[in-house]
């Protein structure tokens, strides 16, 4: 499986513009060993995608599964590619995520929305994977969907095409999906305007900003759930280019409390947009933010201004993050 450098999202960006920014106090070293590793990982990494892999094969497989079930009008195969606490989000056709909603909460959910579907719809589905991009235990994997829907009633068709961006977990040497933001496009499309109107999803998400600034690790991890994976999206619309940052709340702890030992945070966070799913069992937030990162040693501030999108779950009673995705690319229309 292939594997690449654990770098949190919010330390990314300061780490790959900023760390030769300063030569004080050994910065200088710093500088020339980061840029060392960076000639390593270019020339180890020439080639982004690895050869098929077993892991790759077995996801394959899953949405192989997945589209048969479409293809045969059958809910019970079609749900069997998904985790009980699976999230469904909504794009919309747009890149911009304020047009984003919470459509399916869980499988439960979802298999109800699927056999209400193939009641009335017939489905001649070819799917095409993009790409698959797997670390640890967690996958991140892009389809494209084509060919036709069929109303079962008048037998009319209308042609099929839907992007869909999936995150996989692997439990018990089996994966699944947790989420699938489907209908999100390339497209610079102005989505509605921003409201934050679930007051309690804003406050978390302000309350994760505290703290990182008072260096509280124990409040950051609880933040977020177990099963937590985060992405980094490197502002590029190009999918293919992100990564995952970290595949569980574990990963991300061990990274975090050696972080906070000799670097200090601001963030200005402002949350612009957020979603509560039909029932208050999931959420999502959208936040706009300025990060600064000083360092115990030297006197050089760096900073930079992010786009975030959080997905949140309230399954352990709690609301918690379950999904993080890190410096996103904005389109036209979102900055005021």
């Amino acid at each position: 499986m292939q594997r690449y450098s654990r770098i949190h999202p919010a330390a990314n960006p300061i780490l790959t513009r900023f760390i030769s920014a300063s030569t004080e106090n050994g910065a200088a070293v710093r500088k020339n060993r980061f840029i060392a590793c960076l000639v390593t990982l270019n020339f180890l990494g020439g080639i982004v995608w690895a050869a098929e892999t077993p892991e790759t094969v077995l996801i394959r497989q899953v949405l192989s599964t997945e589209r048969s079930g479409h293809r045969r009008g059958n809910a019970d195969v079609a749900i069997q590619a998904y985790a009980d606490h699976v999230v469904v989000y909504e794009g919309h056709h747009s890149a911009d995520p304020r047009g984003w909603t919470v459509l399916r909460e869980n499988r439960a959910a979802l298999a109800r929305a699927l056999a209400a579907d193939f009641e009335h719809r017939r489905y001649d589905l070819n799917r095409t994977v993009l790409f698959i991009l797997a670390r640890n235990d967690k996958a991140i994997v892009a389809t494209q969907d084509s060919g036709l829907v069929i109303d079962q009633r008048s037998g009319t068709s209308q042609s099929l095409d839907m992007y869909r961006l999936w995150t996989f977990t692997k439990d018990d040497d089996h994966w699944l999906a947790v989420s699938v933001f489907q209908n999100i496009a390339d497209t610079t499309a102005i989505a509605p305007a921003p409201e934050a109107s679930a007051t309690e999803i804003a406050a978390i998400v302000e309350r994760e900003a505290e703290a990182w600034q008072s260096k509280d690790a124990g409040a950051i991890v609880a933040a977020v759930d177990e099963d937590f994976v985060a992405y980094d999206a490197y502002h590029l619309m190009d999918r293919t280019k992100w990564r995952i940052a970290f595949s569980d709340a574990e990963e991300f702890e061990a990274w975090l409390k050696k972080r906070l030992t000799y670097a200090n945070y601001t963030i200005d966070r402002r949350v612009i947009h957020t979603n509560l799913g039909e029932n208050g069992l999931t959420a999502l937030a959208l936040t706009e933010e300025t990060v600064s990162v000083s360092y115990e040693k030297g006197s050089a501030i760096h900073s930079m201004k992010r786009y975030v999108f959080w997905g949140l779950s309230r399954r352990s009673g709690d609301w918690k993050v379950t999904q993080l995705l890190a410096n996103l690319p904005i389109p036209r229309g979102i900055e005021e």
